[in-house]
């Protein structure tokens, strides 16, 4: 359980020190540290082109027509 604290503890300096205008979202009683790792998903930019990411993979395009199969 200490390692989950330090961690979490972690996350949350750099947090604020790369958001020091918002400390109220950050620390204070009753605010968890979530951490989510990204396994795969995919990127749509101004002109409807899909990118899907993979962890591990390269990236593939695909066309939007092709992006709504999956």
């Amino acid at each position: 359980m200490i390692t989950i604290v330090v961690l979490a503890e972690k996350y949350r300096d750099l947090h604020l020190k790369n958001n020091p205008e918002y400390p109220q979202f950050i620390v204070g009683k009753d605010i968890a540290m979530l951490r989510v790792d990204v396994l795969s998903a995919r990127i749509c930019n101004i002109n409807d082109e899909v990118i899907k990411w993979n962890v591990g993979s390269e990236s593939k395009k695909l066309t939007s027509q092709a992006s709504q199969q999956f």
